[in-house]
């Protein structure tokens, strides 16, 4: 090991060890845990709190500056029960996981993957987006081809990525990813993945998002219309009880198929499942990540 891992080393075997005593608790007693080094981080972290606020403050003009604190911290608290939540869920058992995550219509992707043209499972970084794409693929018993972007920390990265295979997924790097998503499709398989992060400014599109527009990744809709592939999102709601309701949502285009300008169909489309992750947002706003610079790029 390099002697400049060892930091990265250290603060990932305290979250696995920290994971492995949270194991112990209750759901609802891991959460407010959690929350409680949310707050802790909230309250140190000056530069992601200002970027947060500043989100927040935009897409929310007609709350108060305290109301958007609000939001922030819950912000910070929500991606701290995450981590917290996936160190934990490696000495968990599988099973556990039927007690305290329910699905309203799981069968969804079921009935999509009888299409045989494969599925695309998108969400965002909103409640626990791990736990989410953990349990779409055991609860159905069909291993998701999940899509991700490597942690700066390498040892943490492995530990989440751990857990994210536990249930059988398949995890492939986002900057690998382009090869086998098509293959995926065509051997009608499932895809999961975050379109909520700002992509690439001079080739993806911008799309409006809480009143501004923001570069967002338009690889789903591009193969979703190529190959006709059905889109379902789905997002993990935080109950009082620490528990977690998700309700899929299929998109439908059946509008875009047959248009001529495939490039305005694609921009439609990401219009679409842009516009049901805002709503989302705007129902638990603290369970969205306003932490990262979603706006990072202005419209070339």
């Amino acid at each position: 090991m390099r002697k400049r891992d060892i930091p990265d080393w250290i603060i990932a075997k305290s979250i696995k060890l920290t994971g492995f005593f949270a194991s112990m608790l209750s759901i609802k007693s891991r959460s407010i845990f959690a929350k409680s080094i949310g707050s802790i981080l909230y309250s140190i972290g000056s530069s992601r709190r200002k970027i947060a606020l500043d989100n927040v403050s935009r897409a929310f003009p007609d709350k108060s500056i305290e109301d958007c604190k609000y939001i922030v911290k819950g912000a910070f608290q929500n991606i701290s029960i995450t981590l917290l939540e996936s160190a934990a869920f490696l000495f968990i058992k599988p099973e556990k996981f039927y007690s305290f995550v329910k699905y309203t219509n799981i069968e969804l992707i079921h009935n999509a993957l009888k299409k045989g043209n494969g599925v695309i499972l998108l969400s965002g970084h909103y409640g626990n987006w791990e736990v989410l794409a953990f349990t779409a693929g055991f609860f159905t018993n069909i291993p998701l081809t999940v899509i991700v972007k490597d942690q700066r920390n390498k040892f943490a990265n492995e530990m989440i990525n751990k857990f994210r295979t536990r249930g059988g997924n398949k995890i492939i790097r986002m900057d690998k990813a382009a090869r086998v998503m098509l293959k995926s499709i065509k051997n009608n398989e499932a895809i999961a993945l975050l379109a909520d992060q700002a992509a690439q400014k001079d080739k993806d599109v911008f799309i409006d998002f809480f009143g501004r527009k923001a570069s967002t990744y338009e690889a789903p809709a591009e193969i979703a219309l190529k190959f006709n592939v059905p889109i379902i999102m789905g997002f993990a709601v935080r109950q009082p009880d620490a528990s977690y309701e998700v309700a899929l949502q299929e998109i439908n285009y059946d509008d875009l198929i047959n248009m001529e300008d495939t490039h305005k169909a694609v921009e439609i489309l990401t219009e679409r499942h842009t516009k049901i992750l805002e709503q989302a947002i705007i129902s638990h706003p603290d369970h969205w990540a306003w932490l990262h610079r979603r706006w990072k790029h202005s419209k070339p």
